[in-house]
């Protein structure tokens, strides 16, 4: 009995009454085509089982149909979150992603940095460490299309996009001041990443202008085991403040456990806001206010630079974040 033969992209071409160098753009996202046809031809492709032949595809066009991207930390709820966007938003480009973890180190970022160009990523999205170094990164940009994304890094100059982590700062502010607060402390991230450090100034700076100090502050690197020992550093003064200010969400979801171990009455007692609105937000006890990160238009914004493959000067995207407002938050008096 005769095998039957796999269907290629003339079959798919045929069915779909368009050429083949059509049905291949529309399947591969290299040159741009009408959403209806792209809709069209993917659909008969997956009703006939096409499969395409990736090696053979690579070959042809010089390109490996792979997005890079490189994160701190995959089990950040955060970066997950942005992970997920990225590969929905690559996937519709019929391109795949793989994924590198740093662990919030250099020397491994650089191996990953290795390993994608060895791989001829068709391009990288990078969430910087601490440590990444500009000239590497101005050599990865000269070979491979490269997108910065949330946190800076000093010189970059090429494309970039990020929440205003500074305007969150000053909703938090804002909020906790219209609420009555006065008595306002802070629990911020590692200073060393340039994304914490906006929001701690921001902090600051808003509370001068309303007339305010920050009562106390504490610093916390972004793993749960700090935040935990500085959640409880920090409650241990919480008959100072009457509000905190934390620097992510794994910070004020910290603070709020450490409150309730102390049998702090919340948000009676203590307000406590956040940053990220990462999706356990919102089944915390009290649910938690927070200033949220809009993810999902980050992740297609540094998609969509990254397929541009911009010639020109480096872009500066910087998205607006929402204050969400629940139930860890409330006025005094």
């Amino acid at each position: 009995m005769a095998k039957s033969q796999r269907p290629t992209i003339v079959d798919v071409a045929k069915a779909a009454g368009v050429s083949v160098s059509t049905a291949s753009n529309a399947l591969t996202g290299v040159r741009r085509v009408n959403a209806d046809t792209r809709a069209k031809v993917r659909r008969i492709a997956d009703e006939l089982g096409y499969e395409p032949n990736l090696v053979a595809r690579s070959l042809a066009s010089k390109r490996s149909g792979m997005i890079g991207i490189i994160v701190p930390d995959v089990t950040d709820l955060f970066l997950t979150e942005l992970v997920r966007g990225v590969e929905r938003a690559v996937a519709e480009e019929c391109l795949s992603l793989l994924i590198g973890d740093s662990g919030n180190d250099a020397g491994r970022e650089e191996h990953y940095l290795r390993a994608f160009e060895d791989r001829r990523v068709d391009g990288l999205l990078l969430i910087p460490t601490a440590g990444t170094k500009l000239a590497r990164l101005n050599t990865l940009a000269d070979a491979v299309p490269t997108v910065v994304v949330d946190r800076e890094v000093y010189g970059w100059t090429g494309d970039f996009v990020s929440c205003d982590h500074r305007r969150g700062g000053e909703m938090m502010v804002d909020h906790l001041v219209s609420l009555g607060h006065t008595r306002i402390a802070q629990l911020a991230g590692d200073q060393e990443l340039s994304s914490a450090r906006a929001r701690h100034a921001a902090v600051r700076a808003r509370m001068a202008e309303h007339g305010l100090a920050v009562v106390t502050e504490g610093f916390s690197s972004f793993t749960i085991e700090d935040a935990v020992d500085q959640a409880e550093r920090i409650i241990n003064r919480a008959s100072t403040f009457s509000a905190l200010c934390a620097g992510d969400d794994l910070l004020a979801l910290a603070a709020l456990a450490e409150a309730h171990r102390k049998g702090i009455a919340l948000p009676d007692d203590l307000s406590i806001v956040g940053f990220d609105d990462i999706s356990y937000s919102g089944i915390s006890w009290p649910p938690l206010t927070t200033v949220r990160q809009p993810v999902d238009r980050i992740a297609i914004e540094a998609t969509r630079l990254l397929l541009e493959r911009n010639v020109g000067p480096g872009r500066h995207v910087l998205l607006q974040p929402e204050l969400i407002v629940r139930e860890s938050t409330k006025a005094t008096g």
